[in-house]
């Protein structure tokens, strides 16, 4: 199994990991900042009638069967381990995104979770906690500079090493959403994918 000299990078939904940037591939991995908690709203009950009773302004005391707490269950989560083969070398930092919409994925809109690791063997693995399940399309390159973004060439050609869930490839640019896109349900789930080169 692949792994990081750092171990693999984990990602909560509270955690800023990096702001990163990468624009010219249209795969702008950019802060995460994926505040969408659900509140739950108040509950308004009406007071029951007062009773004639003089018991009636006693307190009264909970039944020892009732449950402690009536707020929802919490739905079940993904863990995500993207498995990265085919680096040419170990030099720089891998970025992991993973896209919940064909807008994040054209760059209109901010990726859904995302994480750094080191490259080790020709190969990389980033682990990614608490993803809601749900359709993703994720994407990668490798960073071998340091400027946090993916390198071109004067004809926006990368020159370094990217990749596509489902090993997609678009003709004269990224693939679309649906191509690269994958169903990943509740509980541990494995992606692969190749790094491609220029």
């Amino acid at each position: 199994m692949l792994t990081s000299r750092e171990g693999p990078a984990k990602v909560d939904l509270l955690t800023r990991v990096e702001v990163l940037d990468m624009p010219e591939a249209r795969l702008p991995i950019l802060a995460l900042c994926l505040a969408a908690f659900v509140s739950r709203p108040a509950r308004l009950a009406a007071e029951p009638p007062a009773a004639s009773s003089p018991d009636a302004a006693k307190p009264v005391k909970p039944s020892p069967t009732s449950p402690a707490s009536t707020a929802p269950a919490r739905p079940a989560r993904s863990t995500v381990t993207v498995k990265i083969q085919g680096l040419r070398h170990d030099r720089g930092t891998i970025f992991v995104a993973l896209y919940d919409s064909k807008r994040a994925f054209a760059g209109k809109k901010d990726h859904a979770y995302g994480a750094t690791t080191r490259p080790q063997n020709r190969g990389a693995v980033v682990v990614l906690d608490n993803v809601l399940p749900g359709k993703y399309a994720v994407a990668f390159f490798q960073d071998e500079n340091g400027n946090q973004k993916l390198d071109t060439n004067l004809l926006g050609i990368p020159t370094e090493g990217f990749g596509f869930s489902r090993d997609a490839m678009g003709k004269l640019g990224p693939p679309a959403f649906e191509d690269a896109a994958l169903e990943l349900p509740a509980g541990p789930v494995v992606v692969v994918m190749s790094a491609r080169y220029y």
